[in-house]
């Protein structure tokens, strides 16, 4: 069974009118920011979608935010909210709270909100704006941002302190998610889009979302398959990595549209990720294991291999449902025998 839960988001309420705009032309101005997170506060109430519960999060501490503005001869410029575009955050100012108005998150699921300082200093020229958003535990390697295709943003899949652990921690804005909490159409304005921007008291409310996906392991050996199986290693390959190469380039994944990266060079083995090992005397049998990856899709498909007891490589394949959010990945995996095949698998 593959459980693909789906994230919502939250809307923006204007300011100001067009008439408005119209008869005071915008006056520099400096615009807060506040930045918002989901968490979880068990398997009920967890946001939906969101793919973390009884595990440790690592709060952001570092923040890159680029604003493309449109001026008023409809020229766009990226505003520079802060050399490189990025700014340390203080993870002491993240400040849990309970989601009182509903919608996306839900009603009653905990949120984190920054309570530090954060603003940006507008232009007077100023006629719109769109705004991209990046958070994460550990410095991020990110590409050049563009004015011309800021959603096509990308980061470097690379190991931090020896391993992938901090994927986990980047939030991102999703470049395609319309102000009602599903797809942009022509209707249904981007979530990002700052539209009290000409107003001399513009503000800016984000949720950001997890990039990586993550996919959650149980398995439990039948009595009579105890005796021929043991899982002494789960092993998963496949993961995207500083060697993968896609279509943004080597080791080059998207920030903004983390379920269209494509992998253009064949399947990558990956990095072989141990989840459990012979040390796991207890899970020999029955056990549950997870890692957060950047999901790929080659050949149409997204996949995951697993290595089990070091002999059996099956490789299953999922496709999220939504073209917004990364999936949590669910697989349930009963073994009544030695596997010969992907169909002996229960699942």
């Amino acid at each position: 069974m593959i459980g693909v839960w789906l994230l919502g988001a939250v809307a923006f309420i204007s300011c100001s009118s067009d008439k408005d705009a119209a008869d005071n032309p915008p006056s520099q101005a400096r615009m807060p920011i506040q930045l918002t997170i989901p968490a979880g506060n068990g398997y009920l109430t967890r946001v939906i979608g969101d793919p973390g519960s009884y595990e440790h999060f690592e709060l952001p501490r570092h923040l890159y935010l680029y604003i493309i503005s449109t001026k008023t001869d409809d020229s766009k410029e990226l505003i520079a909210f802060a050399p490189g575009y990025h700014q340390s955050l203080d993870p002491d100012k993240w400040q849990k709270e309970v989601n009182a108005a509903g919608g996306y998150p839900s009603f009653g699921d905990s949120l984190y909100r920054y309570s530090g300082s954060l603003s940006v200093m507008l232009p007077t020229n100023r006629k719109s704006a769109v705004v991209y958003a990046v958070l994460s535990a550990e410095p991020l390697t990110i590409g050049t941002p563009s004015t011309a295709a800021p959603d096509d943003l990308t980061f470097t899949v690379e190991q931090k302190n020896g391993s992938y652990t901090y994927l986990r921690d980047i939030y991102s804005t999703p470049y395609n998610l319309g102000k009602n909490g599903t797809a942009v159409s022509a209707g249904n304005d981007y979530y990002g889009t700052v539209l009290n921007y000409t107003s001399n008291v513009p503000t800016l409310n984000l949720m950001l979302y997890h990039v990586a996906a993550k996919v959650d392991v149980t398995w439990n050996i039948a009595a009579e398959a105890q005796p021929t199986l043991q899982m002494t290693s789960v092993g998963m390959r496949r993961l995207m990595n500083e060697t993968t190469t896609t279509t943004c380039g080597v080791g080059q994944a998207l920030l903004f549209r983390p379920t269209e990266n494509v992998v253009t060079m064949g399947a990558p083995s990956g990095s072989n990720l141990s989840l459990s090992s012979a040390a796991d005397v207890d899970c020999y049998f029955y056990g549950r294991a997870y890692a957060y990856v950047i999901p790929y899709k080659y050949a149409g498909a997204y996949r995951t291999s697993m290595t089990f007891n070091n002999t059996y490589l099956p490789t299953f394949y999922t496709a999220p449902e939504s073209d917004i959010f990364t999936p949590w990945i669910r697989y349930n995996l009963t073994f009544t025998q030695m596997p010969a095949s992907e169909i002996d698998i229960e699942m």
